[in-house]
């Protein structure tokens, strides 16, 4: 006697609940060859590719879905989740809003949604946003601390730090909220500048409102990415030489010259400020071996000069450069200052020994990789390399093709950092 399409999906079901992916995968597609109309079969297997990272086949099968049940909550906020991860985000913003059309007091989603206007730098529309919604939800930390968030960004410092504290006070536990203050209070003291000791060894930084990522760990006293951090330490050795792509205001740099020893540390960036900032925090660390002849260009596949671009949400680590025909409405150029960045591929800019890269490029880390792919061939260092969640299906195509494997995998909502080394 043929099992019934439910005695099938609890199967799935509890395959799912225990992990076992590919005998659950199994069972819903026999299930949706029986009916292609099986609600629950289409989100679980959503669920499942999600899990395995494929979030583009998840949402083709969350979209097919609500052509079933175009009201379905469940789905909805599914889509809503998955496409921010991958930067689909005025999609993600409309499936987020009409969630909250079905289910108003839908809290988590409600965040989701003032995050993304954050991700699309419309801090104003966002600061609106959440304030309607703490009227809804008067004693939310989560969305008292949101509006402290963007006050922040907006460099409204003084009415920011009266939010957040507010948000503490709903929620005195919240590690997040107590780091965005000590940022906040000492900028509002001017106290930009301060020291912490990890392994025995000084440490320096300047706390700047425009670094936030950054910023928040140093008020702790560790290193941004930290745990990547020591991943590259188990790997690397002392005078390596090291190519720091997208160094930013030079966390990592200075990691790898205090802790790691390393021989020479090559920083690549484009961002007149954020080198400015880099600079000082050599010099604070009085860092000898950082040769800074790289620094005002950007990498990429090919040659060419491209516009750059300040992100509104006013954090130097989301800024990125665009090509004219990629420009999004969302971003504005630098105005007067009209800053054009040369693009070289590092297989130009790069002419000695490397042992290790770390790459941390927003987004364009498959432009990078691939006007590398030389250097790779020819030194076969090993790398740390961010990559978005949509560009990961062609990062594990591209390693193969040189040769290369995944070690390690720290992983965030919309992104992963992954240790990467050559096969032999």
């Amino acid at each position: 006697m043929t099992e019934s399409i439910d005695g099938l999906f609890n199967k799935a079901l509890k395959h799912q609940n225990n992990g076992e992916l590919e005998e659950a995968e199994a069972l819903y597609l026999s299930i949706l060859k029986i009916n292609s109309n099986h609600m629950n079969s289409l989100v679980n297997l959503g669920v499942l590719y999600k899990a395995r990272g494929d979030i583009e086949t998840a949402i083709g099968l969350y979209k097919l879905g609500l052509s079933i049940e175009p009201n379905d909550l469940i789905t909805i906020s599914n889509l809503c989740r998955n496409l921010r991860q991958i930067d689909r985000l005025d999609e993600a913003l409309y499936y987020g809003k009409k969630a909250l059309t079905i289910k108003p007091d839908f809290t988590d989603i409600a965040l989701n949604v003032g995050n993304i206007l954050i991700q699309q730098g419309k801090l104003e529309e966002a600061l609106h946003y959440f304030s309607q919604q703490l009227q809804k939800y008067p004693n939310n930390a989560d969305i008292q601390g949101s509006i402290g968030n963007v006050l922040v960004r907006q460099n409204k410092l003084v009415e920011g730090k009266s939010e957040l504290e507010k948000a503490l006070k709903l929620n005195p536990k919240d590690l997040n909220t107590r780091r965005w203050l000590a940022v906040v209070n000492l900028l509002l003291q001017g106290k930009t500048k301060i020291k912490f000791v990890y392994r025995d060894i000084p440490i320096k930084f300047e706390i700047s409102g425009k670094n936030i990522g950054p910023a928040l760990s140093h008020v702790t006293g560790n290193f941004y990415e930290l745990k990547e951090l020591e991943t590259i330490d188990k790997h690397i050795r002392a005078k390596d030489v090291i190519v720091d792509v997208g160094s930013n205001a030079g966390n990592h740099l200075v990691y790898f010259a205090k802790i790691l020893k390393a021989g020479k540390i090559i920083p690549i960036e484009f961002h007149p400020e954020t080198i400015e900032l880099l600079k000082r925090h050599i010099a604070l660390n009085e860092i000898e071996n950082a040769d800074l002849s790289k620094l005002g260009c950007a990498v990429g596949k090919e040659r060419g000069e491209f516009m750059l671009v300040e992100h509104p949400a006013n954090d130097l680590c989301l800024t990125e450069v665009f090509v004219s025909d990629r420009h999004n409405n969302s971003y504005q150029d630098l105005g007067d200052k009209n800053t054009k960045i040369e693009i070289i591929p590092l297989d130009e800019l790069i002419d000695e020994k490397v042992d290790f890269l770390k790459i941390d490029v927003e987004g364009l880390e498959m432009d990078v990789l691939q006007g590398a792919r030389n250097l790779f061939g020819k030194f076969r260092p090993d790398a740390m390399v961010e990559v978005k969640k949509a560009n990961q299906k062609s990062f594990f195509n591209l390693l193969e093709k040189m040769g290369y494997r995944v070690v390690e995998e720290v992983k965030y909502w919309s992104y992963s950092n992954f240790y990467i080394q050559p096969v032999e």
